[in-house]
């Protein structure tokens, strides 16, 4: 009875016998990243352990911290921010849209400001700040407390410099390209 459920089975998606080869299946590569609307983006990633980019790179990205104050200094505001995670792994991704002159200027002074990646006391003392206070909410309402035991997993611990990676990139034919 079961080897004539399996022949059906088998006519019925349209396989071969039980016992017949199944045909390889060929893989074809997926064409590359190409968005012509993104021209002129410059973008700033920063790649960090997921779930604690710690103090240090909180402050580095932050909206007070220097990479965000060097597109201000060259006259673009930052258009947009985003986070993207993996099971291991969190890529922090600033974007800024300045005017085709101020391209240059503006990559420059993301690339110094990466480079350096200097973090003053004022900056990290404001972190720690707003983590307490964070901590201290999700610690208060019902709901939070839900979120971070529904989220608990062993967070990784924070990191060190040596552990994040900042690259800044332009968006030139549609495709990202490493500034640099």
């Amino acid at each position: 009875m079961a080897e004539a459920v399996e022949r059906h089975l088998h006519r019925v998606a349209g396989g071969p016998g039980p016992h017949a080869a199944e045909p390889r299946r060929v893989l074809t590569p997926a064409p590359g990243m190409c968005l012509p609307a993104l021209d002129g983006l410059v973008a700033v990633t920063l790649t960090r352990p997921r779930r604690d980019e710690g103090p240090w790179a909180r402050a580095l990205i932050g909206d007070l911290g220097p990479v965000v104050a060097a597109g201000v200094r060259a006259g673009v505001p930052l258009a947009g921010r985003t986070t993207v995670e993996n099971a291991d792994q969190a890529v922090d991704v600033l974007c800024w849209k300045p005017a085709p002159h101020g391209r240059a200027a503006l990559t420059e002074r993301l690339r110094a400001a990466c480079a350096a990646a200097e973090v003053g006391r004022d900056a990290l003392a404001r972190v720690a700040r707003e983590r307490r206070q964070e901590h201290a909410y999700a610690g208060f309402t019902p709901m939070a407390q839900a979120l971070r035991a529904a989220l608990a997993d062993g967070a990784a611990p924070a990191a060190t410099a040596a552990a994040l990676r900042l690259s800044v990139w332009q968006v030139a034919g549609g495709v990202p390209v490493a500034a640099g």
